[in-house]
């Protein structure tokens, strides 16, 4: 019978120097092991850990981690986990894939961070605490993610078959959630850190550009 990790702490960063960092504030805490992950979806299925901090930039993501973060959510909740990322990359996890957890700046000091790990080790968190912004709603996610793509607010009420009055509310609602002001540069800021979340390999596709007839396809 394989023995539950239940003192496991992870940490996940592709810095060194960050986890190090981060592990040297739990020495005082006498737990039985840390672990140490480069990226979310390299953690076992299995693990049973007490606390799980991650340390994130834009380049750091892949979609199997956002796999791997969403079945978390099924399972256990926002539950001791802690992310430390920029504001937008907090608004992606956040509003666009639903990942609700607690969320600190990336560039946190190790003498803020080390209270918030104190708390979270001694009471579980609870979602209604993060004080975070509402999450998008299916339709405004597709919206979002057709004008990462390029789609303008003209073709995205032609492919969804509404007006374009309604796609520019849904699209300025869901701008006001991703906490961004509703300018072509912000959409613009958004769908960089959008298309850094990577494929596996890392590789991204060299195909010639869709047409837009193409590109509907994809949205019908």
């Amino acid at each position: 019978m394989n023995k539950k990790t239940t003192n496991t702490i992870i940490i996940v960063g592709t810095c060194q120097y960050t986890s190090l960092g981060i592990a040297s504030l739990l020495d005082c805490f006498f737990y039985s092991k840390i672990v140490f992950y480069r990226r979310f979806s390299e953690i076992k299925e299995n693990s049973n850990e007490l606390l799980t901090i991650a340390a994130i930039d834009e380049k750091d993501i892949i979609y199997d981690d956002i796999f791997y973060l969403k079945n978390r959510m099924l399972k256990s909740g926002a539950k001791n986990l802690i992310i430390l990322s920029d504001l937008i990359m907090m608004n992606v996890l956040y509003s666009v894939f639903n990942i609700s957890c607690l969320y600190l700046p990336r560039n946190i000091t190790l003498k803020e961070l080390h209270p918030v790990i104190v708390n979270t080790l001694l009471h579980n968190n609870d979602e209604e605490s993060y004080g975070l912004k509402p999450q998008l709603t299916g339709l405004e996610s597709q919206i979002l993610m057709m004008l990462s793509e390029g789609f303008t607010v003209s073709e995205i009420s032609k492919i969804k078959n509404k007006n374009c009055k309604t796609i520019s509310s849904h699209k300025c609602n869901l701008m006001k959630k991703m906490g961004m002001p509703n300018t072509p540069k912000s959409v613009s800021v958004l769908s960089l850190y959008l298309k850094s979340i990577r494929m596996p390999d890392s590789r991204q596709p060299t195909a010639s550009p869709l047409s837009l007839r193409e590109r509907r396809s994809n949205y019908l």
